[in-house]
């Protein structure tokens, strides 16, 4: 969907919260199906977050069927079961008072409702028969298909939208994660409903699934017979499944390289993207902190190198999206076009720097650490409380704990998940030379139209 950016930073700084694994209030099981259940309790919440991640993604998809995972994404939402049509099924779902939406990612797909305590008996039928139970409709699809194709034709008109997908495109290509994000215009135009129906059978089975909820409920009682009644009856259990092998992105980006692309826009806009490490890789807890001092906080390190070269930035993001077989660190600026070649210099220049750069008090000596600025702590401090927030919401926290059993080493030890905490400055400084310095990365600039003539 349109959100991914969004979507993939919110899942992102999930897997920083402090509670990783199970632990007090949180129940996990697994039905004689294969559907795997994480249960947390959230005492006087009135509200029921439930998430369904199913092992699918743009990972398991080919040149005949780029796009078809995610134009299932939207009949699970929005189309319709074995009992009613889509339009009934969500009328229910809002007579309910629940919400309920969905998205697709490189790894996963994931279907998210939030429905009031007092409905959850309600609200897990109507969510097992969304994911479960699809029947959709020639009308549905052919209403999905036009939304899709009028999503893929905005991202034409979308700067961020373009440079993001020309950067992972190049970045991963020749790995499965360097297909399109919103698939293949003509692959979405000809799905016909046998055809999804048939993908559908094939990965949305319960051993491929997890179920996460997050709640008011008591865990080891009725909440699991319910869900033991729900998913593990009506939801059959399946002959023993085994999901595609994906490699894992090992090798370095063989060249750098440069694309240059002109839209009808004002202003102008520079990607820069370098693999990064997965979600379970050790580097990965450093190089979220690093994407911190790098572009966030209220003075990032970017900000000020440019301001100290004389280049004006009008906007700095820097984003690492961690994945299950890699990641990406993905730096978008937006500037003015005349300030483009100079600035791309200086970027590259301050990246190549950051292995030898200074983050936290530790690396001043006591007279100059009062006016030096602990970038460290700061990061740590600002993870610490997005980390904080993101627990306060149960739908949030549901998206999280059933994409975790999915993407990490479960039998992984449990200080990984709590490393971010330990980071020394050194960590950052190895991290940018492993994973930045003198590495190869993909660079996209969009700069505007020039007038007719010119």
């Amino acid at each position: 969907m349109r959100a991914w950016r969004g979507f993939m930073a919110l899942v992102c700084a999930g897997f920083l919260m402090s509670a990783a694994s199970p632990g007090p209030g949180m129940t996990v099981f697994q039905l004689e199906n294969g559907l795997r259940v994480i249960l947390r309790e959230k005492p006087n919440s009135p509200l029921v977050g439930i998430a369904v991640a199913v092992n699918v993604g743009i990972k398991d998809e080919s040149e005949s069927t780029s796009g078809l995972v995610h134009l299932l994404e939207h009949l699970v939402l929005l189309g319709g079961t074995v009992r009613q049509n889509g339009i009934l099924k969500n009328d229910e779902i809002r007579s309910c008072g629940g919400f309920v939406n969905a998205h697709t990612d490189n790894d996963l797909l994931t279907y998210q409702a939030s429905f009031p305590a007092a409905q959850l008996t309600k609200a897990l039928q109507l969510v097992k028969e969304s994911v479960f139970d699809l029947q959709a409709n020639s009308f549905e699809l052919a209403g999905e298909k036009k939304i899709i194709l009028e999503e893929i034709a905005q991202i034409r008109d979308d700067a961020t939208e373009r440079g993001t997908q020309l950067v992972l495109q190049n970045l991963f290509s020749g790995h499965p994660y360097g297909k399109p994000l919103y698939g293949n215009e003509t692959v979405i135009a000809n799905a016909t409903l046998d055809e999804l129906a048939r993908l559908h059978r094939r990965w949305f089975v319960p051993a491929n699934t997890t179920l996460a909820l997050v709640g008011s409920f008591d865990a080891a009682a009725g909440v699991r017979a319910e869900i033991e009644k729900i998913f593990g009856v009506t939801v059959a259990a399946t002959a023993p499944f085994t999901p595609a092998e994906i490699p894992a992105i090992a090798e370095p980006l063989p060249k750098r390289i440069d694309i240059a692309q002109t839209m009808d826009i004002n202003e102008a806009h520079l990607f820069v993207g370098f693999l990064a490490p997965a979600i379970d890789h050790p580097d990965h807890a450093a190089m979220t902190v690093l994407a911190h001092v790098l572009g966030d906080g209220p003075d990032p390190l970017l900000n000020s190198a440019f301001r100290l070269a004389g280049h004006q930035v009008e906007r700095i993001a820097v984003r690492y999206f961690a994945f299950k077989y890699g990641g990406v660190m993905l730096i978008h600026l937006r500037l003015d076009p005349d300030h483009l070649p100079a600035v791309s210099s200086e970027l590259l220049k301050f990246l190549s720097a950051a292995s030898q750069m200074s983050y936290s008090e530790e690396d001043f000596s006591p007279q100059e650490r009062a006016t030096q600025i602990d970038r460290l702590q700061s990061a740590r401090d600002q993870i610490r409380l997005d980390s904080e927030q993101y627990q306060e919401q149960g739908l949030a926290t549901a998206l999280y704990l059933a994409r975790y059993l999915h993407l990490t080493d479960q039998a992984a030890d449990a200080k990984k998940r709590k490393a971010v905490a330990e980071v020394s400055s050194a960590n950052l400084r190895k991290t940018a030379w492993n994973w930045l310095k003198g590495k190869k990365h993909v660079m996209v600039s969009i700069t505007p139209t020039p007038p007719p003539g010119k």
